[in-house]
């Protein structure tokens, strides 16, 4: 049974690979979105993984010497095929560092970046503030690399978040990926840190127009949609080593001195437009002129 889900698995990924795909696809159940759509998505589901070393097998075995070639990898074959499921808003490439398991840890490990994150302890962290709150505490927002979606950073004051695509088949990813690495003890929590991570940055729909507008967030779906996707995505999982905990260390900090939040709100309410600005330009030369010009009075006088 594994021979023949591989068969056929292996010759769909090279159906969709430019380099691979026949002149004309003879399977009708090809031209509908909504079957690949749903191989897509069954694929994915962490019950039903197929061992990376039959495909791999099954892949070799119907490579003829002359396919070999300059021909895609296998890896590159069943990344090319998920392409348009990724959470990446740029073409996933295969992470040579990993020895791969499955078609999911083929993905998962795609995702994976080494998180710049120096604290010994990953145990303990602190709840990273919202949206919301971060902007009320000065911080602004950028995005980061769209080859290296794990790795969120934060310096003087700024927030880097790469863009995650997200659309109807994105619930279905996470939670395979978290179950993934919820069942293998050798798995790093990465994943699962970073839909904390996400959890705590979008607690409602204005979180979430933020993010949009900001180009961080593409999304076909509704900002309160994804504000309770990502509130509920990863209950029940345990997350034994959370690769941010440096970062919600800082991010904490930067909130909880006044002078930032004081200089935020001094921007918001009185400098939040151009015209704003020049007026206090304005008085504030208006003043200088009238301190100089009492000054030289007094000073005539004497």
């Amino acid at each position: 049974m594994m021979v023949v889900d591989g068969c056929f698995i292996i010759e769909l990924f090279r159906n969709y690979h430019p380099q691979t795909a026949p002149i004309e696809r003879n399977d009708p159940s090809l031209h509908m979105p909504w079957v690949t759509l749903a191989i897509e998505n069954d694929l994915l589901l962490l019950e039903n993984q197929l061992p990376w070393c039959v495909l791999e097998c099954l892949f070799n075995l119907t490579t003829t010497v002359h396919d070999q070639q300059g021909t895609p990898s296998l890896a590159d074959l069943v990344l090319n095929f998920f392409d348009t499921t990724m959470l990446m808003t740029v073409p996933a490439k295969p992470n040579s560092r990993f020895e791969t398991m499955h078609l999911l840890d083929l993905v998962r490990t795609s995702l994976l970046s080494p998180v710049a994150d120096n604290d010994p302890d990953h145990t303990v962290w602190e709840v990273i503030p919202s949206v919301t709150d971060l902007l009320q505490s000065g911080v602004k927002f950028k995005v980061g690399n769209p080859q290296d979606i794990l790795n969120v950073k934060f310096n003087k004051g700024v927030l880097e978040i790469p863009p995650i695509f997200l659309q109807e088949n994105a619930e279905s990813i996470f939670r395979n990926l978290i179950a993934f690495e919820q069942c293998d003890p050798e798995c790093t929590h990465s994943i699962t840190s970073y839909a904390v991570l996400l959890d705590n940055l979008i607690n409602t729909g204005k979180d979430v127009d933020f993010l949009s507008r900001e180009k961080i967030i593409v999304n076909v779906l509704s900002n309160e949609d994804i504000s309770l996707f990502f509130n509920r995505l990863y209950h029940d999982a345990v997350v034994n080593s959370f690769s941010y905990t440096l970062l919600s260390r800082e991010l904490n900090k930067y909130c909880r001195k006044p002078w930032n939040r004081r200089c935020a709100t001094l921007k918001r309410e009185y400098f939040n437009t151009p015209w704003s600005i020049l007026s206090f330009i304005a008085a504030l030369l208006i003043l200088l002129f009238t301190f100089t010009q009492t000054l030289f009075a007094i000073l005539s006088y004497n």
